[in-house]
């Protein structure tokens, strides 16, 4: 069974997005950088009030990959997942 969508929570610092994921009862916090974000959606730098946009339109795809690198190598202690580019070199497939 596969970590289903919990919270969005949104950017934080200016430079990352913040978002939970449910294993059953357990909450799992993910944090994905903007850098990557851009790169995955064409690699130009979208403008700060069109992020949440970006994001949400993302979202499926941000959330199987970081579905896939939980299932594969599942944080230690409840840490937060942080997704980089190499995650979604390697699962987003």
């Amino acid at each position: 069974m596969g970590l289903i969508r919990d919270r969005y929570f949104g950017e934080a610092f200016d430079s990352l997005f913040e978002f939970s994921m449910r294993n059953g009862l357990a909450v799992v916090e993910f944090t994905v950088d903007l850098k990557t974000i851009d790169a995955i959606d064409g690699g130009s730098e979208t403008a700060w009030d069109r992020r949440d946009a970006q994001f949400l339109r993302l979202r499926d795809r941000i959330e199987t990959v970081a579905d896939r690198r939980f299932q594969n190598n599942p944080p230690v202690n409840h840490e937060t997942v942080a997704l980089s580019a190499a995650d979604f070199q390697r699962w987003d497939v």
